[in-house]
């Protein structure tokens, strides 16, 4: 009976032991794949920061870009400028 008990035991521990053991490598990878995401992403933010930075410098000290974005993004226009809107024509068959 004393032998029965004893590899029940044993049993249970190494189950016991093995499950920890994947539970832990799961967590591992899981960590190593959320680091990865982390390291891309850090990447992906200095490129951003960087580009960022050069166009602040740009608006900061360049006039000339400061009127191009004005008139990309804004829409803007210098004074005695003509603007002319084209509205194509739908063909209905």
């Amino acid at each position: 009976m004393d032998l029965k008990l004893f590899k029940l035991i044993f049993l249970l521990s190494a189950s016991l032991l093995i499950g920890i053991l994947i539970n832990d490598g799961i967590q591992i990878y899981l960590l190593n794949d959320k680091n990865r995401n982390v390291v891309e992403n850090k990447k992906f933010l200095k490129s951003e920061n960087l580009s960022l930075s050069t166009e602040i410098e740009l608006l900061k000290n360049n006039k000339s870009y400061i009127l191009l974005m004005a008139r990309e993004k804004l829409g803007m226009i210098a004074d005695g400028e003509v603007v002319y809107k084209f509205i194509q024509k739908e063909n209905s068959k």
